[in-house]
Formats: C-alpha cells, structure tokens, sequence
C-alpha cells in the first residue's frame, strides 16, 4: 500500500507543471481555458494583435489574440471559439 500512495504523490506532483502549461498571467490573474474574452480583457486589456482563424473553405472558425508583455517574455497566444478561451500557448 504504501508504494502505490508514494506512486500516486509522484505522479500528481509531476503533472502540477502541466496544470499551468497553458495560462497566462496578467499581474495577479491567470487567464487559462474555459476563461472568457471579458474575463481575458480585464486582466490582460487588449492583445497586441488578434488574426481570424480560418477553415480551408474560408470561414472563420475562430480568433488568435498575441499577448507579447515585454521583450524579456515569450509572447502567448490565446485561441478564442466564439468567446471562450480553448487554448493558451507560449510562441518562442
């Protein structure tokens, strides 16, 4: 018993990095999925640019908004359908 506990803390102490793998921080809040555009302009006020995400036949399907904080950051895309936040990612 006690190997399969001391496995189990390893292995939710390993994926904790990943629970904050895809956020955003904008002074004391964090903007991850599931977050709104409102909740995402509140923290964060305006992207640097935003770009239509579109399908092979044309249409949009959803936006991309470039957050570039300060040259000593990576910049981070957040994906938006419709208005919900479906993915936060760090650009190199």
């Amino acid at each position: 018993m006690p190997r399969k506990r001391t496995l189990a803390a390893l292995t939710a102490t390993l994926l904790i990095p990943l629970a904050h793998a895809e956020s955003l921080r904008c002074g004391n809040d964090l903007v991850r999925p599931g977050d709104t555009r409102g909740e995402v302009r509140a923290a964060c006020g305006p992207p640097d640019r935003t770009y239509n995400l579109v399908n092979e036949r044309g249409a949009t399907i959803g936006q991309r908004a470039i957050y570039a904080p300060d040259p000593n950051r990576h910049a981070r895309a957040v994906t938006y359908d419709g208005e919900e936040v479906t993915r936060v990612e760090r650009l190199e």
